[in-house]
């Protein structure tokens, strides 16, 4: 498999850091935009006060455009939240599969020894048995040349 075309996985403690630095800046980007949207109303502008910051503090447009931003900035930090829980879940899921081949592949090589170890047996019982077999024939033979002779 080529190596790009591969997922990248991320360490779960660099998701955690992104995952807190993403909820810190997003709470306090939309605090900072809801409480300036809801205190706008009690803001006294001097009448010096250039058009432009007028409009943006007195217009209600401008006010809905922010309760706007508002509520996209929450939409998107809730986003960021659910992408961080998945890798974090897709991280928790990959240690779990490879702690499972590990612990079967354990297991095999358990298994391997135990057979290696049974075929030893079998093949020293193997053998004895020839020479079991070898000292009987040659029993029978000296028996013949005895009877023979």
């Amino acid at each position: 498999m080529d190596q790009d075309s591969r997922p990248q996985i991320t360490s779960i403690r660099s998701v955690k850091f992104f995952g807190l630095l993403v909820v810190f800046l997003g709470l306090g980007f939309l605090l900072i935009i809801v409480r300036w949207a809801d205190l706008q109303s009690s803001i006294t502008i001097p009448p010096d006060t250039s058009a432009l910051v007028r409009v943006f503090v007195e217009h209600p447009l401008a006010i809905g455009v922010l309760r706007g931003l508002a509520l996209l900035a929450a939409i998107l930090l809730l986003l960021a939240l659910g992408v961080i829980l998945y890798k974090v879940y897709a991280a928790t899921e990959l240690k779990t599969s490879i702690f499972e081949i590990k612990s079967r592949a354990d297991e095999i090589v358990q298994i391997a020894a135990a057979r290696e170890q049974e075929i030893e047996t079998l093949k020293h019982q193997i053998e004895k048995l020839k020479f079991e077999l070898l000292i009987r024939d040659m029993a029978e033979a000296s028996k013949k040349r005895k009877g023979g002779s």
